[in-house]
């Protein structure tokens, strides 16, 4: 059995143009033909029926890049975007238009592949992710299942939508969302909000506002700060991962972005003091992990990414406790997030022409953390992921573990022999050149680097790596037993597509 898994595809979004109020469109994922060939090519390594399937980690879709088409304006339609949005009729919509949208105009997109392989008596199987929760509600499950992907022929389809891990013998796959802070998916208080709606109370739900599933704090950040943002910057849409990368860059962009950050972290990012470890809630129903001893704000984030010397240049102070409840904190955030696009145009944004050099450090500062040797190096790994993976890999239990969610390919050998993968993303990356951060925040290929930011000259600036994971499992005894897993990229020419 042969197992290919990718993740953080992010289908959707519509393409990026240049109009006279500013940037509009979503997409990040610029790899569609790839995809729909990949799906193609892993169906014909079956020797067959269900010797091969593809798991999607997470991701698969992203609903915060989706817009809202209830206005006749670009613009307005990024601004409806919603960090979740409990309507099933509205996400079916959404769903169905991405299906279309990753076709490109022809007679077959990724989902077709998908569909394919299903019919040809092969496996796929769904992780849900962070950015695609609404997939998991019930009417848009059984028309994921019924209408997109047809599964009912075959029932070889599986989703694991509430927050378990996908464990094939001594193999365990996860999004890896859950020790991501700013990423915490709440599946305690997301299975009730399904609850509600298996029984046709969705109105009610909506009329709630937030009271059962809070939606993490870096999808608020996406809808409330980012896509603003993008309108005037398109590369801040490829910030990743968020903590690494996004928070510092922000700040730097514009100091009254702190007040934005610090009103989404008191009530929107997971806190616990009550977590064994890092992978081990101490009380049901706590599905997420939080490394916390004390509250985690914006100051938290910039010493995680920075380092607490540097992170003290962008003089922004600790905040504990949470003065405001869920739903006047929503309203606080909205309220600032519209004031997002005339903060861009003052001359305190970094980017406008005559900045301080003091501002032009943050930004350095900033992109080096973003930069840091473990972004770029395939064979480490940031502390965070790192402390969660050694615990797993002491109980013995798995030799190989498959995660997605930082967007950062990587192949680590943990303690006891575990093999560690990260398979990446599919969707557009930035990467920065070596001169650019070589020297100092005066030097010209510092200069120039920004110049091009703030004119959207990003092109040759962007990173396409089509990354997965392959496994082969064999069955032992009565177990299931990992036989390979390794890292690959998926190559196509004009001729051929292979794995490699």
């Amino acid at each position: 059995m042969k197992l290919f898994v990718i993740s953080d595809l992010h289908l959707g979004g519509s393409p990026h143009k240049i109009t006279d109020n500013g940037i509009v469109g979503s997409q990040i994922c610029h790899s569609y033909a790839e995809l729909t060939q990949f799906i193609d090519w892993v169906a014909v390594q079956q020797k067959g029926a269900g010797t091969v399937e593809l798991v999607i980690n997470g991701d698969i879709v992203d609903f915060l890049m989706e817009e809202d088409l209830s206005s006749d304006h670009e613009i307005e339609r990024i601004e409806n975007l919603k960090p979740w949005l409990p309507d099933e009729q509205l996400i079916i919509e959404k769903l169905a238009r991405i299906v279309v949208r990753t076709r490109e105009g022809h007679s077959r997109g990724p989902f077709d592949a998908m569909a394919d392989l299903l019919a040809n008596n092969q496996c796929l199987t769904f992780v849900l992710g962070n950015h695609d929760i609404e997939l998991s509600l019930p009417k848009v499950r059984e028309y994921l299942e019924r209408s997109v992907l047809k599964s009912s022929i075959t029932g070889r389809f599986k989703f694991l939508y509430d927050g378990e891990a996908y464990v094939r013998g001594d193999l365990l796959i996860e999004h890896g969302n859950r020790y991501d802070r700013w990423n915490v998916v709440d599946h305690s208080a997301l299975r009730q909000e399904r609850s509600m709606l298996s029984r046709g109370l969705g109105l009610e739900m909506m009329q709630l506002e937030y009271a059962l599933f809070k939606p993490p704090a870096g999808s608020i950040m996406v809808t409330e700060v980012i896509n603003p943002i993008k309108r005037k910057y398109r590369f801040v849409d490829l910030l990743k991962p968020e903590i690494k990368a996004a928070v510092p860059i922000l700040l730097a962009l514009h100091p009254k972005i702190e007040h934005v950050l610090s009103a989404i972290t008191p009530a929107y990012i997971a806190k616990s003091t009550t977590f064994l470890s890092p992978v081990v809630p101490e009380k049901a129903g706590q599905l997420s992990f939080t490394n916390a001893n004390a509250p985690f704000d914006v100051r938290s984030s910039l010493e995680l990414a920075l380092g607490v010397d540097d992170a003290e240049l962008f003089s922004v102070k600790s905040t504990s406790g949470n003065q405001l409840g869920v739903t006047e904190s929503w309203d606080e955030i909205k309220r600032m997030s519209g004031h997002i696009s005339n903060w861009l145009e003052d001359e305190d944004n970094l980017l406008n022409k005559g900045v301080t050099r003091a501002r032009n450090k943050l930004l350095h500062k900033a992109l080096n953390a973003w930069k840091g040797a473990f972004a770029l190096d395939r064979h480490s790994e940031s502390s965070e992921y790192l402390e969660a993976l050694n615990i797993i890999a002491n109980t013995k239990k798995f030799s190989c573990v498959i995660l997605g969610h930082t967007h950062l390919p990587k192949q680590i050998v943990i303690s006891n022999d575990m093999n560690y993968i990260n398979t990446g993303t599919w969707a557009d990356t930035m990467r920065i050149p070596e001169n650019v951060l070589a020297g100092s925040e005066v030097s010209n290929e510092f200069h120039e680097f920004i110049d091009n930011l703030s004119n959207n000259k990003i092109d040759d600036y962007i990173v396409r790596c089509l990354t997965y994971a392959e496994v082969e499992l064999e069955v032992i005894g009565e177990q299931e037993k990992v036989i390979s897993s390794r890292l690959c990229e998926f190559t196509v020419d004009a001729k051929n597509a292979e794995g490699v």
